[in-house]
């Protein structure tokens, strides 16, 4: 992986992986020190009703959301893959840590249930 040429933060012991975005301060506290991946994917989850909240006379209509991205903590050697279930105002809902085969395993998955919704039959899970 590449290395980061900007300046650490006096807590961070290595050298930012190459997919990390860089957003450090010296002032982040110890669980917050977390390298967090430039790339992000986002996609609406259109089968659920947005959730509608009222901010004085303004209607605001949220979509529910599944967000993905990668992080690692600076004390660990590994990072992993953040699947966020997400809903409602401020992006409030549930984050689930995978692993990179789990996040692997998921993505095929997810890859032959919507094949079998297309009439393909791709023989399972591996």
């Amino acid at each position: 992986m590449a290395k980061s040429t900007k300046k650490r933060p006096y807590w961070q012991s290595q050298p930012c992986p190459g997919w990390c975005g860089g957003w450090h301060s010296k002032s982040d506290a110890r669980p917050d020190r977390n390298h967090y991946s430039r790339w992000e994917a986002s996609i609406a989850r259109s089968l659920e009703d947005a959730h509608v909240w009222h901010h004085g006379d303004e209607r605001i209509a949220s979509k529910h959301k599944a967000e993905l991205y990668v992080m690692q903590h600076d004390e660990h050697h590994s990072a992993h893959v953040r699947l966020g279930m997400l809903s409602g105002p401020g992006g409030h809902g549930r984050e689930y840590p995978l692993t990179r085969d789990e996040a692997e395993r998921l993505g095929r998955a997810l890859l032959e249930a919507a094949d079998l919704i297309d009439g393909h039959h791709t023989g399972g899970v591996r």
